[in-house]
């Protein structure tokens, strides 16, 4: 397949639909993007470029922050792929562009250097990371240290009527590594959170569990050593149940994760026992 439609490819799974945008004339769009969908759905590269003949470039954007984008202009097709990237950021102070730019000319030459495919994937994962440690976001919420966290075992004595949820998603550049998989697995297990993984390039995790205990997990993960890693998605909500004893076991089993989860137990009177799933695709984690 073709570096450049693999590029696009791997962005589009890493990124929401506010944060990839083609550019171009709508014509020129359209072409684009029916070029990409053909092989996401299982077209060879070959036969999708013969499907669209004349289509020598693709163009696009990726937003990096609110304050950042990426512009990337390069071939379809070449005896080299060598991606045009640029860096947007106007309402950034001079001194915080220009060390992002450097940052983006130093991975960009690191990538040809040791003659990675996928550079524009590379060099997008590499600025992302950069711009979550060097331009912190504002609203990102403070994980409660290991010292005052207590499980979910520990908390049934102070049972009420409400449970905090979360459900949240990391993205992260690949996820290849059998210790960080049996760890996390460990950690669903021990905190009463179910997890879902997506292994490869890139890779996806997926918790969902009470507040307390999915927070725990995030700085666990946190912890890691990654390439680059990101929370895509934080989802809060509210479990509520009158009348019961172990609401808080009530509100693991109804999660979403748990519903097709393979340690669901076969009846509500089984015990809850959490751990993580694997799926090697996009789509299975998706469907799940």
């Amino acid at each position: 397949m073709s570096f450049a439609i693999e590029d696009v490819i791997l962005i589009r799974a890493s990124t929401s639909t506010d944060e990839f945008n083609w550019e171009g004339t709508d014509a020129e769009i359209e072409q684009f993007e029916a070029l990409i969908t053909s092989c996401e759905e299982g077209t060879t590269a070959e036969e999708a470029i013969a499907h669209n003949v004349g289509l020598d470039e693709l163009t696009y954007r990726i937003r990096l922050s609110n304050d950042i984008w990426l512009d990337v202009r390069t071939k379809v097709v070449g005896a080299k792929y060598e991606p045009q990237i640029g860096l947007h950021g106007p309402s950034l102070q001079k001194d915080v562009w220009e060390k992002a730019k450097a940052t983006l000319d130093n991975l960009y030459k690191k990538a040809k250097e040791e003659s990675i495919d996928n550079i524009v994937f590379d060099v997008y994962t590499g600025l992302q990371s950069y711009t979550t440690t060097e331009i912190p976001q504002t609203n990102e919420r403070t994980s409660q240290s290991p010292d005052n966290h207590s499980t979910a075992d520990e908390r049934k004595g102070s049972q009420s009527s409400k449970v905090e949820m979360l459900r949240v998603i990391f993205w992260t550049h690949h996820l290849k590594a059998p210790s960080k998989k049996r760890d996390m697995n460990k950690w669903c297990a021990e905190l009463q959170v179910y997890g879902l993984v997506k292994s490869g390039y890139p890779g996806f995790l997926c918790f969902e569990g009470m507040r307390e205990d999915v927070e725990e997990i995030v700085r666990r993960i946190k912890a890691l050593q990654w390439h680059a890693i990101t929370v895509k998605t934080e989802t809060p909500y509210s479990f509520e149940e009158k009348n019961t004893q172990d609401i808080q076991s009530m509100a693991i089993r109804q999660c979403l994760l748990a519903k097709t989860h393979s340690a669901k137990g076969k009846s509500s009177s089984d015990v809850v026992r959490t751990s993580m799933d694997e799926v090697e695709t996009g789509g299975e984690l998706v469907q799940r």
